[in-house]
């Protein structure tokens, strides 16, 4: 796997469309599908998905920075070069009621290509995409000084990209038995698959969930600070459990090599079911919700 895509990347260098590569490890051991009949099947040719967050801001001069003329640390492409997303090697981070998240290589073709690993968040087979897009509004509305900076307060946001109208080419094998049945059978979970990664959110992996028992409490005060920051912003995270904080070796100014647990990271995760003034609530909600989720937060022992 290669290293983590750490930098901040404005909106308009974001490639606009991504080619996901997928094999048969990805489809049995990440989405857990499988066929009753024993066949297998593969796409002969990468899925084409495209950027629907954010959005290319009309009459923009894409691929050049961002509005304040700056420019990303990685040698990103102009936006209309797809990336290439290869979930073949993908490994699995989490499991949660309507997603999972996988680590996986995602690649820029420049010139030499930059190849970086992201987190990857999708819904689970059967599950409603709702959560995943709320989620994306939430974080296409984040300023970027809580993504980015000595001590972010919320991972990077790499954009939202969903399943364009192309067709696929497939194949399954043949193992015998009821053809009509096993093509039926392949037909169905060809879709679950689908359904899976319809829509997909690219994120930057910030390390593992933190274990209560083991806060100390100068970190319940890191901790605190992050919430804070995020009520500030008028942005509430809607589900504050531990599973929902990450933690990682710090400082990040430091190269990765050099960072420690001393001086650990903090970054709050997962807005399926956040708010924000931006997306999808009123200010007074904002307000007492955020005094709740502080609430909730110091009785699972969170913060001071």
């Amino acid at each position: 796997m290669p290293p983590n895509l750490e930098t901040f990347i404005p909106g308009e260098c974001l490639p606009d469309a991504i080619d996901v590569y997928i094999d048969d490890n990805f489809i049995h051991n990440i989405c857990k599908l499988y066929s009753m009949h024993g066949k297998q099947f593969t796409v002969r040719q990468p899925i084409k998905l495209v950027r629907q967050y954010p959005p290319c801001p009309p009459g923009s001069e894409r691929g050049s920075g961002d509005v304040n003329g700056s420019k990303p640390s990685v040698d990103i492409p102009d936006c209309d070069c797809p990336a290439q997303l290869d979930l073949r090697h993908a490994e699995l981070l989490g499991v949660g009621h309507h997603s999972k998240v996988v680590l996986a290589p995602l690649t820029f073709p420049s010139a030499p290509s930059v190849r970086r690993a992201v987190a990857v968040k999708m819904s689970v087979p059967f599950s409603s995409h709702e959560m995943l897009l709320n989620e994306a509004k939430i974080y296409n509305a984040f300023p970027r000084n809580l993504q980015d900076g000595d001590a972010p307060t919320v991972p990077k946001f790499y954009g939202y990209y969903v399943h364009s109208t192309e067709a696929f080419d497939w194949d399954y094998g043949n193992n015998g038995g009821d053809n009509c049945s096993a093509e039926d059978d392949w037909k169905e979970s060809r879709t679950d698959m689908l359904n899976s990664i319809a829509s997909i959110l690219l994120l930057e992996a910030c390390g593992k969930p933190v274990q209560t028992e083991s806060l100390a409490l100068s970190h319940r005060e890191d901790i605190a600070k992050l919430l804070k920051r995020l009520h500030e912003a008028n942005f509430v995270q809607g589900s504050f459990y531990a599973r929902n904080i990450l933690v990682q070796p710090g400082p990040l100014i430091l190269p990765y090599a050099e960072r420690t647990y001393t001086e650990s990271s903090y970054r709050i995760i997962d807005f399926g079911r956040g708010l924000s003034l931006d997306v999808n609530s009123s200010y007074r909600r904002v307000i007492c919700d955020a005094e709740e989720e502080r609430s909730c937060a110091r009785e699972r022992l969170l913060i001071p």
